[in-house]
């Protein structure tokens, strides 16, 4: 099986394959461009990279949330278009990031910057979720963490948006500068893993977790009259 995985969902976009279980080729950048610029041609630099081509791709994964809303769109879609009727996986951008740090003997906390003091988030120990997936103040799900009574590990751009705060809760301690961004490589791990969850192209959606800015803006100023 030739998985190709893809993410946009934060700062960073990155591109991967992996080959019955083997890493071939992967791609990471944080750049400033548009991830629309930039996945399709990392896509094609994994691709010439492992000496494959598209057709012989079996499975397309995508992190498909929650994070920056553009992000999460362009990779969706660019996963539906090169999908054609290849079974695809939508993976959850938390859970992929702490795949990243699974080593870590405490908890691993994923967080992505949601702007205006929150953040996106969650707790792996062990590999099993303990805290849910959710969108929330910046405090509460550090609240959360210490309700866990044990040094975390933090991963994902919002430790590093948040580094000072973290640094002074004692909750434990920042990963290092590879894990502050997804490597796509951990979602072709959990995909191949989970054939129960493939879908196709079609039904992919992205995974939302708050409303977008524009829509929260309009229904408060429905509420507002």
């Amino acid at each position: 099986m030739l998985c190709l995985s893809l993410d946009a969902s934060s700062l960073s976009a990155s591109a991967a394959l992996n080959e019955d279980g083997v890493l071939l080729a992967e791609t990471y950048v944080q750049n400033g461009l548009t991830h629309s610029t930039s996945l399709l041609p990392m896509v094609d630099g994994c691709l010439r990279a492992a000496g494959r081509q598209m057709d012989q791709v079996t499975l397309v994964a995508v992190a498909a949330g929650p994070g920056s809303f553009t992000g999460v769109r362009i990779a969706v879609t660019t996963a539906m278009g090169l999908a054609g009727e290849r079974p695809c996986a939508c993976v959850n951008t938390l859970e992929a990031l702490a795949r990243g740090a699974e080593g870590f003997p405490g908890p691993v906390c994923p967080m992505l910057d949601a702007r205006a003091g929150q953040v996106y988030a969650s707790a792996y120990l062990g590999g099993r979720e303990v805290i849910a997936p959710t969108a929330c103040k910046l405090e509460e799900y550090l609240d959360a963490l210490r309700e866990l009574h044990a040094p975390c590990l933090f991963v994902g751009d919002g430790a590093r948006a948040y580094r000072e705060r973290l640094e002074t809760s004692g909750l434990g301690s920042i990963a290092g500068p590879s894990l502050l961004g997804l490597h796509a490589s951990f979602i072709c791990q959990i995909a191949m893993e989970r054939p129960q969850t493939w879908t196709q192209a079609a039904a992919l959606r992205p995974i939302y977790l708050r409303a977008p800015s524009a829509e929260r803006a309009r229904k408060e100023r429905e509420q507002h009259g």
